[in-house]
């Protein structure tokens, strides 16, 4: 019998989830991935912008990705760097480097870095949280979708992500 298709891409290339995420229409957050089970080194985070143009009468539009561990001690730890996206346009991409402090970046070209080529992050079990200081929220705002893709390797056996609820 042949191996799924999945299965094959996990050995390969790491275990792939995708989730859409909507835009808050205010400032807030989504929860997008949870890692449960043990660790996990992630290949790759990309977002595409594929629901409505962001705009918004706030001055800009920051998001950024955030970790928020589960395990007591731990505190919430961001990702990457904020990046505004305000007027951005549906099919604009979006990645990180994997090194902490640096801005998450947004291509309109259709051409995006590969996520975590030099800087790998391993994440502990928790919630990968898009974090958003505006809304796109109000009278003449419109919001947005994005829909996320994360790969990644298990590093503990059991170690999984899933779409957040």
């Amino acid at each position: 019998m042949p191996i799924p298709a999945n299965e094959q891409i996990g050995t390969l290339f790491g275990a792939a989830v995708q989730k859409v995420g909507v835009l808050p229409t205010t400032a807030g957050t989504d929860n997008l991935f949870t890692v449960a089970g043990g660790n996990v080194q992630l290949v790759s985070i990309l977002g595409e912008l594929t629901s409505d143009d962001v705009t918004s009468s706030a001055a800009s539009i920051d998001i950024k990705l955030t970790l928020d561990p589960t395990a007591a001690g731990y505190a919430a730890t961001d990702m990457c760097d904020t990046l505004d996206i305000k007027a951005h346009t549906i099919g604009e991409l979006y990645t990180v480097t994997g090194a902490v402090g640096v801005a998450m970046v947004g291509v309109a070209t259709g051409l995006a870095v590969p996520s975590f080529g030099t800087n790998p992050q391993v994440l502990l079990p928790g919630v990968i949280i898009l974090n958003m200081a505006e809304g796109v929220g109000g009278a003449n705002d419109t919001t947005g979708e994005v829909t996320w893709t994360i790969v990644y390797y298990p590093l503990d056996l059991g170690a999984y992500i899933e779409a957040a609820a």
